[in-house]
């Protein structure tokens, strides 16, 4: 199981309400993705196009819905250690839906505005966009994560037109990373979980090799999957598919999936070998 995809988002939490003790809680659909081959590993370019369609309703001070890729840019041990990175498109009621950027390593805002902050480190742990500013309900935009050297990897997001913007620099020295994930995420601040309603499509996540391209995620294959699981972090996982799950195979393409209110299905293996590449317009159907 992913547990750097779920840890993380306690912290989130944590960093986000610090001056007020409350409950929290967290629920996943997690898709999984291979980094056992160096070719994935090293590729220094990853990216997924995410399309969110709801924004929660209610009053539901503090929490959101999210559809994000992530790495880790390291494997050490310690709180930190992973410095895991995240970056994807967020919907709460009050705001609507905005891009943010999370990193366990030192992060600094290209555009937005710094976002979590940690009394114990004394500094920011990310970056969010303002309402409607390179996203949209309804529309794909890309999140990536790219690194060029110089001990810098770069937060971009591209808008549904396909302008792209640099919101925020990680510091890290990796030229590998150590796990990647795909997640829809409901957090909330109250006693007892509300389920917000919340809906995000994934289309073709990607990586770079250098010289070739951007290529599509390696498919499973034997023991070595690509996997889709719900979880939730109080450990009762009741909740999917009466109120989140997946639907796998949109419009006839096994690299175009969906998560959140409406999904059905739970556990899956994800990305077989065959039928993998269609044409980019299925992405704008």
């Amino acid at each position: 199981m992913k547990k750097r995809c779920l840890y993380v988002f306690v912290l989130i939490v944590i960093l986000l309400f610090s001056t007020t003790p409350c409950f929290a809680g967290n629920s996943f659909i997690v898709t999984d993705l291979r980094t056992d081959l160096p070719i994935v590993a090293g590729a220094l370019d990853f990216r997924v196009a995410i399309r969110p369609m709801l924004i929660p309703g209610g009053n539901h001070p503090g929490g959101y819905t999210t559809g994000w890729i992530s790495v880790d840019l390291d494997n050490q041990p310690g709180l930190y250690g992973a410095k895991f990175t995240q970056i994807g498109l967020m919907t709460d009621p009050e705001r609507g839906v905005f891009w943010f950027v999370f990193s366990e390593a030192p992060i600094s805002c290209l555009s937005g505005t710094p976002f979590w902050w940690h009394d114990d480190v004394n500094r920011f742990f990310g970056c969010r966009g303002n309402p409607n500013t390179l996203v949209s309900l309804g529309q794909y935009s890309t999140a990536e994560l790219v690194t060029y050297g110089g001990g810098v990897w770069i937060a971009r997001i591209i808008s549904p037109i396909g302008q792209p913007l640099d919101v925020a620099l990680i510091s890290s020295n990796s030229a590998t990373i150590f796990d990647a994930t795909i997640c829809f995420e409901e957090a909330y601040t109250e006693t007892i979980d509300p389920h917000m309603s919340g809906q995000f499509y994934f289309w073709h996540p990607q990586y770079m090799i250098w010289g070739y391209g951007f290529t599509d995620w390696i498919p499973s294959l034997g023991e070595q999957i690509n996997s889709l699981y719900s979880v939730n972090l109080d450990g009762i996982n009741d909740f999917c598919p009466i109120f989140y799950g997946a639907t796998l195979f949109i419009n006839g393409d096994h690299r175009n999936w969906f998560t959140g209110t409406g999904g059905i299905i739970c556990t899956a293996t994800v990305f077989p070998p065959e039928n993998l590449y269609l044409s980019i317009l299925i992405k704008d159907q």
